[in-house]
């Protein structure tokens, strides 16, 4: 399970279950593990890039209170851009619980399916001030063809309709502005 932005570590997390829970959030002095939990004190999006290095998967996410609103965190961690990287680094379905206001109306390259809401999330509920009610949601990502090709020292990959660079060199290019637009 992972939960970005979270709140404090509660001895009561190592019930939930998982194999492993992770929490990450600027409020930890540092990161450890205890038990089962894992507190990170980690930029999200970093992390995300660290669990497609080691191959993590991510069965559940989980989203209150993550900062969107009272500034603690950039980027909504219920948004399609954040979500859309989680689709990007998982392989299989993944469950994401938030509680939000919005309807779930992704626009993900996923199957989102409406789901029940498990027992577990009060535990969590009680130690993070949610915003309103949680929602639960199925997310399948759908496979694309992903296809890849050098410009210099630049390896771009291509997937749906994003794109990725992979810096052969580690420099970062300039491109020129084009004229008329």
């Amino acid at each position: 399970m992972f939960y970005p932005s979270s709140c404090f570590y509660h001895e009561k997390f190592q019930s939930l279950p998982f194999d492993n829970v992770i929490l990450n959030s600027n409020s930890f002095s540092h990161s450890k593990k205890v038990g089962k939990v894992i507190c990170t004190k980690v930029d999200n999006n970093a992390l995300l890039g660290l669990f497609k290095r080691l191959n993590i998967t991510v069965t559940d996410l989980v989203i209150m209170r993550d900062g969107c609103i009272e500034g603690g965190n950039y980027e909504c961690c219920a948004s399609n851009t954040f979500l859309g990287k989680v689709v990007g680094i998982q392989d299989s379905a993944f469950n994401v619980y938030y509680c939000h206001c919005s309807s779930g109306n992704f626009n993900l390259p996923a199957q989102i399916e409406t789901i029940e809401v498990p027992e577990y999330l009060q535990l969590l509920r009680s130690f993070s001030n949610p915003m309103n009610q949680q929602q639960g949601f199925k997310i399948s990502p759908k496979k694309f063809e992903k296809r890849e090709f050098q410009l210099g020292h630049i390896k771009v990959g291509l997937i749906r309709e994003s794109i990725t660079c992979m810096l052969s060199l580690g420099i970062v290019p300039m491109f020129p502005k084009k004229e008329n637009g």
